[in-house]
């Protein structure tokens, strides 16, 4: 029993240590949420960030996860991935090395959804620009991103990279 319970209190330890390192607004009720959809970050993507909300489709999942990058909001960005998908089974350390290494290098700036297939209750298929800076250059790219839903919940599954613009 005690390997558990010091188990699960490193997990909090990670946690904590993760949301420490988030760039979220100091006032979340006056600024713009880092998603572009025009509401203040306290009433638009903080409360899924935060899991108060759950996210209510794809979409959702995929703005929020934006937002997620533009704050480095990395442990949403970890919780956010489907169970078993690829990203999870990376060496936790290393995946948050990588998503912090991504946040850092490239600067999310804005999102534009181009298309959203739906093909079944739990599936859909989102095609996406994001527009990033690079050493303060604009590169923008575009995925087709592939979300599920499990157990009530949303998740991003996996994306295969279309196109670089640099």
């Amino acid at each position: 029993r005690k390997s558990s319970s010091s188990s699960s209190a490193s997990s909090r330890v990670t946690s904590k240590s993760l949301v420490e390192e988030e760039k979220t607004p100091s006032d979340p009720e006056s600024c713009r949420c880092g998603c572009g959809s025009g509401l203040c970050y306290a009433r638009c993507c903080m409360p899924v960030h935060t899991r108060r909300r759950m996210e209510e489709s794809a979409v959702e999942v995929l703005k929020a996860r934006f937002c997620a990058y533009k704050y480095r909001c990395l442990r949403y960005l970890m919780l956010s991935c489907a169970p078993g998908s690829e990203q999870t089974k990376i060496p936790p350390k290393k995946w948050v090395r990588e998503l912090r290494s991504y946040c850092d290098e490239y600067p999310v700036v804005s999102l534009e959804v181009l298309q959203t297939q739906i093909v079944g209750p739990h599936t859909t298929f989102i095609i996406f620009r994001a527009h990033t800076l690079h050493e303060g250059q604009l590169v923008v790219f575009t995925e087709r991103a592939k979300f599920v839903e499990q157990r009530g919940r949303w998740y991003y599954d996996s994306g295969k990279l279309i196109n670089v613009e640099a």
